[in-house]
């Protein structure tokens, strides 16, 4: 069990954006196999720099009071069992990817460099850090559009960029307001030092916003886009259901629940109803 729990197995379903391109084609059956396994393939790499990731955080999280329960804080796995663990996992899913396509390897490989940068350097700069995590996002969006052959229009990418750069923001904004980790925990000192909480609320209201405009113009742009009013209807409820869940996460994040986005919203049952009706609503008006 404890080799799964160092994977953070629920941290997998960001890589579901993997998909989204494919879903926007007509060539679902066709590219719907090879899409999967690169999913499978890209999830592996991913493990794999979590426990890297959990190595280089080893003092932070024992210092933290959710985080020490890491298998590696809590001394669970050795560090010399997670260095052999993690590599093994990095390197298959590169081998895989590179069995599939250079293309889809390349990519791979700049999300492995760019992780690797974060967890060591980057997310000690002041805005480098919040790029970064939207940039993860951002190449998950291109191996799916790689896969599957999808072009990824200019306002889907500048969407789901200011979208994760909101999470981003919302992460630190929980991390700071959280009062059961310590102000001598190395990761809030951080974030105390380069940010206040001013200038942080005033970031993700003007990231919500921007990405509340940019999801505006891709559906108006989007070439399935028929103009049938029960089609607008169906998309105008998304963007209206968007803004609000936009509004949830800024005040979840207040709350310090939102240090880990996936659980925060596992937890908080409104918006997870509302990130479903969002998901369901769209695909409707997609469809239709």
């Amino acid at each position: 069990m404890k080799y799964l729990l160092i994977l953070r197995p629920w941290q997998l379903v960001k890589n579901i954006i993997i998909f989204i391109p494919l879903f926007l084609t007509s060539q679902l059956g066709e590219y719907f196999n090879s899409t999967f396994f690169i999913f499978l393939y890209f999830s592996i790499l991913v493990s794999g720099t979590y426990v890297i990731n959990d190595l280089i955080d080893f003092k932070s999280d024992r210092n933290h009071p959710t985080k020490n329960k890491r298998p590696i804080a809590s001394g669970d796995i050795t560090k010399n069992q997670a260095i052999i663990y993690g590599v093994s996992l990095i390197l298959f899913g590169l081998i895989q990817s590179f069995i599939i396509s250079f293309d889809i390897f390349l990519l791979f490989l700049t999300y492995l460099f760019t992780t690797l940068y974060y967890s060591i350097y980057g997310k000690n700069i002041k805005f480098v850090d919040t790029t970064l995590i939207s940039i993860f996002f951002l190449i998950r969006l291109f191996i799916g559009g790689d896969a599957s052959n999808t072009y990824i229009s200019i306002a889907l990418a500048l969407f789901l960029f200011f979208t994760s750069f909101s999470i981003g923001l919302a992460k630190k904004i929980s991390i700071i307001n959280d009062s059961d980790i310590l102000e001598s925990n190395s990761t809030k000192k951080r974030l105390t030092d380069n940010y206040s909480s001013e200038s942080l609320n005033s970031l993700i209201h003007s990231s919500s916003t921007l990405s509340v405009v940019t999801l505006i113009i891709w559906l108006v742009t989007s070439n399935f886009l028929t103009l049938d009013s029960y089609q607008i209807f169906s998309l105008f409820i998304v963007i209206v259901l968007y803004y609000l869940f936009s509004i949830l996460l800024i005040d979840e994040a207040k709350n310090g629940t939102m240090e880990d986005f996936v659980l925060g919203i596992l937890k908080n049952k409104t918006m997870s109803l509302v990130l479903i009706l969002i998901i369901v609503l769209f695909y409707i008006g997609y469809l239709t």
